[in-house]
């Protein structure tokens, strides 16, 4: 049998035994950065550290074309360099250009830094302002929760006559919308969230977010199923039949199921509060439910019947920020 023979491609030999050195060879001791610059149709052999100076800190060897530049930029570079005397002492434009970029790239971010650091300023002293119609309404819950965490704000309310000329002004077309460093921010219920989760409104775990989140969305989603009853109940509907229908809704189908779920969601945690870690935004819209619904109606023997919900809507009216805007509050 043949033997098969490999064969293997020889590399030629280097033409000086420098080209076969490794690069940390090359530089050994010396602590230097190299930089070579090649400029379109130019080749530029990387030959090495070149001397073999030890007392040189931190250096760039620039090369453009075939001829050298160095400058310093270790922590003992002249200040000559970059000092006082802004002449370099080299003569490299490619290098001159990289050292302008790197000048306004420092300088821009410098600004940057410097404006971000005033427009935080501002922000944390501007008032929040809340835009909405004359009334409670759905604003009413976005004042309790600025109430609750401490934020001061101004209220701005909007007759009829004055909304028609503001409106295409506002992000959706509605009110209530907050305002913030000229910052607008429309629906009621993301903006209630959103402050909800800002200020720690939501409870301390995953858990207690979920269960506040669901909570509040399933009040929300009974004003819009009963919307026409709860609103003519609360604003006094002048014709007397749809009011005397809407709080009969309220009365005996819309107060005691939302009353019956709150009791049993109440009853199945520590308590008082909706969730067990403290009072939440579910617990303040709830108490907003119940005060506008009671505007035209006495609810009082409905809550005879729900022990756990009474002690909640009069634990929540008792926070001492609650209680001391619900005192002096002109609408009742």
């Amino acid at each position: 049998m043949r033997r098969r023979r490999s064969y293997q491609k020889k590399r030629p030999q280097a033409e000086n035994e420098e080209e076969t050195t490794s690069l940390n060879d090359r530089v050994g001791s010396t602590s230097r950065l190299q930089l070579a610059i090649v400029l379109p149709g130019a080749y530029v052999e990387w030959s090495g550290s070149g001397g073999q100076n030890t007392a040189l800190s931190h250096l760039w060897e620039v090369r453009r074309r075939f001829s050298v530049r160095t400058a310093e930029f270790g922590e003992d570079a002249s200040d000559k360099e970059f000092g006082e005397n802004k002449t370099p002492r080299y003569s490299d434009d490619m290098f001159t250009h990289m050292k302008m970029e790197i000048a306004a790239e420092k300088a821009a971010r410098e600004f940057i830094a410097q404006k971000i650091k005033e427009d935080s300023a501002e922000w944390a002293r501007a008032p929040y302002q809340l835009v909405s119609f004359e009334g409670k309404g759905q604003a009413e819950l976005i004042r309790l929760v600025l109430i609750v965490a401490g934020q001061k704000y101004e209220d701005v309310r909007v007759a009829e006559d004055e909304w028609e000329e503001m409106k295409d002004t506002t992000p959706y077309g509605a009110l209530p919308i907050l305002v913030k460093c000229n910052v607008k921010w429309g629906e009621a219920s993301a903006i209630v969230r959103t402050l909800a989760k800002k200020f720690l409104l939501l409870g301390s775990t995953n858990d207690d977010h979920l269960i506040t989140e669901a909570t509040f969305e399933r009040l929300r989603r009974l004003q819009l199923d009963h919307k026409k009853a709860i609103k003519w109940a609360t604003s006094g509907e002048k014709n007397k039949e749809r009011l005397e229908w809407a709080k009969s809704q309220l009365t005996h189908v819309i107060l005691p199921e939302a009353f019956k779920e709150w009791e049993a969601q109440i009853l199945s945690s520590p308590g008082p509060f909706i969730i067990t870690n403290g009072m939440t935004v579910a617990d303040i819209a709830i108490m907003d439910f119940v005060d506008q619904c009671s505007t035209n109606l006495v609810i009082t023997p409905i809550l005879a019947d729900f022990p756990a919900v009474s002690d909640l809507l009069t634990l929540v009216r008792r926070n001492p920020r609650l209680q001391a805007y619900l005192d002096g509050r002109a609408v009742k």
